[in-house]
């Protein structure tokens, strides 16, 4: 049995180098943000009956091509991580009364130096925003206005001695009081957000992938 479960375990070692995402050092945001620039130019010089250079249409086809081989290993790298943790899972009882603590899959989207432009739930009406903090009050005021039963779980998020959300704006460095009444931390960084969300999004049943944030690089 040892010896099967140690095969294995080099074969997962392997497929995972293999489908490692190159998108973890954070170039995935920025070719993005690139993609759109160099199509918004040549939409612009189109629109001006202007020739567009076979440089920007050739750049314009090699980032689709590399954004479309990062998400595919991302895809990939999910797909393989929420597989490992259902086995996990069934190997591990609960050991909180029964109740297991939802799990966030990891993203690995640099959000440092980014500016929002919109957000975007359930594949809903885009909604522009200016600022993280805005993001952070958009996100929680449409995920707790969708899952009302759900504010006491929310509640409960954080250590014991810091609370991601609370009743009392003393409670927190930096309060952002929400529709609900419920006030959250906002002192927190891009990455910090948006991870947050994602968090948010998992303990109230949602998947995390159904947010989406359009950004701006700041350089």
């Amino acid at each position: 049995m040892i010896a099967k479960v140690e095969t294995i375990l080099d074969q997962l070692r392997h497929l995972a180098e293999e489908i490692k995402s190159p998108a973890a050092d954070g170039s995935l945001a920025a070719k993005r943000v690139q993609l759109r620039a160099i199509g918004q130019s040549i939409q612009q010089l189109e629109g001006k009956s202007v020739p567009v250079p076979n440089e920007l249409r050739s750049l314009k086809t090699t980032l689709v091509s590399e954004i479309s081989s990062f998400e595919g290993a991302e895809r990939a790298r999910i797909a393989l991580t929420k597989g490992l943790s259902e086995v996990l899972s069934s190997l591990n009882p609960p050991c909180n009364g029964g109740v297991r603590a939802p799990r966030v899959p990891v993203s690995y989207e640099d959000m440092s130096n980014t500016q929002p432009r919109s957000v975007r739930l359930w594949g809903s009406s885009v909604q522009p925003v200016s600022s993280w903090r805005e993001v952070l009050k958009v996100v929680c005021d449409k995920v707790l206005e969708r899952h009302v039963d759900r504010v006491s779980d929310l509640e409960a998020l954080g250590g014991r001695k810091r609370k991601y959300f609370g009743r009392s704006p003393g409670a927190f460095r930096s309060a952002l009081k929400l529709s609900s009444g419920l006030y959250v931390e906002s002192h927190l960084s891009a990455n910090a957000i948006f991870t947050f969300l994602r968090r948010v999004m998992a303990a109230c049943g949602e998947s995390p992938d159904d947010l989406e944030i359009e950004v701006k690089s700041r350089s």
